[in-house]
């Protein structure tokens, strides 16, 4: 139980890279590499070869280059046992981001929105506690540095708003976590704000401005931002290698400027076509360049960041049931977009992205492997143990709890005559119980005439030993008494009643390790909030694709509590007979236990 703390802890730590909705950046490079020219077959063969060892349900790609497709494909299957190919919708997330970027761009060049004009100017109903507020700008949106934050807003209340205007009008109590344009932060609202923008400067529905201004002349006839309109099939979620159909997390995703767009891989190959500014083009050079230009804070563009030193445009999109990637290669003419239908503890949709992107500069590609089975299977045989572990635990925990008493007792107080044995008894100078009067205890010292049995617990009267074979006896009171043999010295001390409280401090440090799952599971989500930057994480979401962490840290905590409960009943139970008995019980215990484990029969044990 000991080494589950730490492996649970490095495991939430792997699960980083698939936090919602994260974009990859990297600084920008410049690079001159040749373009040859893709085949279909050489996308097959690598899309195959990636799908076969991931395991995904389901998959779609689409690669162009300059003015064409060159190939859009489905693979695999839906949740509705449909085969996917390219016109199978898929769910987007953040590569929303990039499409919001271009209606506000449309309307920028309209002339009605200023990239630099105060968001709170076209937007009344945003009145934020802030003062600092006042001052973000369009850009400060687009570009992710308008200092709002997961940290300082309560997104929880921003999933239950019914529209964007009333999304604007529930951060009037929020703040912000830096000044406007000082600060990157990758945050949603930004963009579901940008979206309420160009409802408010076009005079039109968000979902209806894209349908008519941006999806409509690229003709993205399979795309929109509402499943009410274009319905997806559920996704699916990965639990311990199994594929399990999910619906979507209820949140704010219908009509929003972060994650709403659902769209196929052939509708993807115009959009690409259009973002390296071929084709039907839907804004000028300059405003295309601007959105694909990084930021003076963060190398990130307007829904676009910069990866790898390779120069290429990547964003990607992690919703609970869906991923997706999509890149430009602007030095090369090429873009590529992955969709799965699937989200897991490992997003492979970047790393096939990456890799037809490889195969298009004439590189060898990087294959995913299996990332997601090996932290799974991990996570399964850390979940078997803990369940194994609080099985033994509970089976041992009488055993345990001897031992801690055992413990609890032994270390009480000496007295005058000497040290206390660990029933209260003092003990002789040859480290075994003396009666009263002196005389030695044990059948091998017992003195002349007198049986070594009765010599254990004799009082000083040969006619009366006091206490019986099977354990020591007490002092010649305690044993005329009839009750629990103890010594004076230990009368005044306080008896085995004091000596239990003060080990009760021992006990609670032996239970901290088989505690800690539970106080790590009590703490999951904050931790893992802590880990992406403060970003809000709920239980449900933790139900999602993190399931395998999830039932793995309950395994552990519910093993932990089932044998920390044994074995404080155990102990309780044990300390009554000490308490209220006699403490020959604990004895009797321990030389049960030894003669367990001994091939010599003790004189105790001859004399039984």
């Amino acid at each position: 139980m000991k080494i589950l703390p730490l492996a649970l802890a490095v495991l939430t730590a792997l699960a980083v890279p698939s936090a919602p909705a994260a974009a990859s950046i990297a600084p920008t490079t410049t690079r001159t590499t040749a373009a040859p020219e893709l085949s279909p077959a050489a996308i097959d063969a690598y899309v195959n070869r990636a799908l076969d060892a991931t395991d995904l349900p389901g998959l779609s790609v689409v690669v162009t280059h300059g003015d064409r497709v060159v190939h859009a494909a489905g693979y695999g299957h839906d949740s509705e046992g449909r085969p996917v190919t390219a016109a199978t919708p898929m769910r987007v997330a953040s590569v929303t981001k990039s499409f919001t970027a271009m209606a506000v761009m449309i309307l920028v060049e309209e002339g009605k929105l200023t990239l630099d004009e105060p968001v709170v100017e076209q937007l009344s109903e945003l009145r934020m506690a802030d003062p600092r507020a006042r001052s973000i700008t369009v850009r400060h949106l687009l570009n992710q540095t308008s200092g709002l934050s997961d940290t300082t807003t309560d997104i929880r209340d921003l999933d239950t708003a019914g529209s964007l205007k009333e999304y604007a009008a529930k951060l009037g109590d929020a703040t912000l976590r830096a000044a406007p344009g000082t600060r990157w932060e990758y945050c949603n609202v930004n963009y579901n704000l940008a979206a309420r923008l160009v409802e408010v400067a076009s005079g039109r529905a968000f979902g209806d401005f894209m349908r008519e201004r941006v999806f409509g002349p690229l003709g993205m006839r399979s795309s929109a931002v509402s499943d009410r309109e274009v319905r997806p099939a559920d996704g699916y979620n990965s639990v311990y290698g199994l594929w399990l159909p999910r619906p979507e997390l209820p949140a704010f995703l219908d009509g929003s400027g972060s994650g709403g767009v659902i769209t196929t891989a052939a509708d993807m190959g115009r959009w690409l076509i259009a973002q390296n500014g071929r084709g039907r083009r839907l804004v000028g050079p300059a405003s295309l360049a601007a959105m694909h230009a990084p930021s003076t804070v963060r190398d990130y563009g307007m829904g676009w960041g910069i990866d790898d030193g390779t120069r290429r445009l990547t964003h990607s999109g992690n919703l609970f049931t869906y991923t997706a990637v999509e890149t430009i290669v602007p030095e090369t003419g090429y873009g590529f977009a992955v969709m799965a239908n699937s989200a897991a503890l490992a997003d492979a949709t970047f790393t096939i992205a990456g890799g037809l992107a490889d195969l298009s500069e004439g590189t060898a590609p990087e294959v995913p492997g299996g990332d997601r089975q090996q932290f799974e299977l991990v996570l399964g045989i850390i979940a078997l143990a803990a369940a194994g572990l609080g099985a033994l635990g509970a089976a041992r925990s009488r055993r345990w709890a001897a031992r801690r008493l055992a413990t609890m007792t032994s270390k009480r107080p000496e007295t005058a005559k000497g040290p206390l044995g660990s029933a209260g008894v003092p003990v002789g100078s040859a480290g075994e119980p003396a009666g009263s009067a002196g005389v030695p205890a044990g059948s091998a010292r017992g003195s002349a005439g007198v049986p070594a049995g009765s010599a254990r617990g004799s009082t000083g009267s040969a006619q009366r030993p006091a206490g019986s074979a099977q354990g020591p006896a007490g002092s010649a009171a305690a044993g005329s008494a009839g009750g629990p043999a103890r010594s004076a010295a230990a009368e005044s001390a306080g008896g085995p009643a004091r000596s239990l409280g003060s080990g009760t401090w021992r006990v609670g440090l032996r239970l901290v390790p088989v505690l800690l799952p539970s106080a790590l599971l009590a703490a999951y989500p904050d931790l893992v909030s802590f880990l992406t930057n403060g970003r809000t994480v709920t239980w449900a979401q933790l139900t999602y694709f993190p399931a395998p962490l999830t039932i793995t840290l309950v395994v552990a905590a519910v093993a932990g509590l089932t044998t920390a409960a044994f074995r404080l009943a155990r102990l309780r139970a044990l300390s009554g007979l000490v308490g209220h008995s006699a403490p020959s019980a604990l004895f009797r215990h321990r030389a049960r236990s030894r003669a367990r484990h001994t091939t010599t029969p003790s004189p105790t044990t001859r004399i039984r």
